[in-house]
């Protein structure tokens, strides 16, 4: 079986490794859950993935041909935005905790600098060299937007209603091309049997409860194509430490047994 996996560091490792002469991403060699599929796997997900790239990476694959597509969907803060200048992709991570069930005090710590920190698949244009003084302005400038987007500008429903269309749209390119798959999320504010239930899958409150036009954007999405826990809940609290939430390889085990099952079903 020929398989794609898409998603974050939960799926890709937390390593992101450039070579050193051609500046562009290497496999990091990280044991993940991916690692213990039957199967001939290219493994696509990156560590500081948003759910945008992870949505871009999978319709850049799947015209070559596949026998079977996971996606594994992240956090609904982080965003990519396509950059002229250089003509990449610039995937931004937020750097801030991101509280996402309190509209009135959504940001854990100092966010003076902006919330997120951005990647781009080419190191060339990351290097801290006089020749990208220009394009790393752009890139600061853009997270300083985002930043006073995401505490001003958006709503917890905003970012939702953008992930369900991502979802969607996902969903239909791969039920066109007649794919099997299966989505599954990092953790609940991203899994979508969870948010069918209402909220976020912290404190469903008046503020972070799903307007209509959520609600209608939900019946477009087939559940039964979605396992039952999102990641953080499927790796029992193994983690790598107290201060890295990543899987530990016992963990990445657990991811392992709960997808097996659900590919089954």
């Amino acid at each position: 079986m020929k398989m794609l996996i898409s998603g974050c560091s939960f799926t890709g490792g937390s390593d992101v490794i450039h070579d050193e002469e051609t500046g562009l991403i290497v496999k990091n060699n990280q044991t993940t859950w991916c690692s213990f599929l039957d199967a001939d796997v290219n493994n696509i997900a990156l560590g500081g993935n948003s759910n945008h790239k992870i949505s871009r990476r999978v319709f850049e694959e799947i015209d070559n041909t596949y026998d079977y597509v996971i996606v594994q969907w992240t956090a609904l803060h982080r965003q990519e935005r396509y950059n002229t200048m250089t003509k990449q992709w610039v995937n931004f991570c937020n750097a801030g905790h991101v509280i996402t069930n309190d509209p009135y005090n959504k940001v854990g710590g100092s966010y003076e600098n902006g919330l997120y920190d951005w990647h781009t698949d080419d190191f060339k244009y990351m290097d801290d060299t006089p020749a990208n003084a220009g394009v790393e302005k752009t890139f600061n400038l853009t997270n300083k937007a985002m930043t006073a987007e995401l505490l001003y500008g958006k709503s917890l429903q905003d970012y939702r209603i953008d992930f369900l269309k991502t979802v969607i749209t996902t969903q239909q390119a791969l039920q066109k091309r007649n794919i099997p798959f299966l989505f599954t999320s990092m953790s609940n504010e991203s899994h979508i049997p969870t948010i069918a239930m209402g909220g976020s899958g912290f404190d469903f409150n008046s503020d972070n409860m799903l307007c209509d036009y959520e609600r209608h954007l939900l019946k477009e999405i087939d559940i039964t194509k979605w396992t039952g826990k999102p990641m953080s809940f499927m790796m029992d609290n193994k983690t790598v430490s107290h201060e890295d939430g990543h899987p530990s390889l016992e963990g990445h085990k657990l991811i392992y047994n709960h997808i097996k099952k659900d590919m089954k079903q």
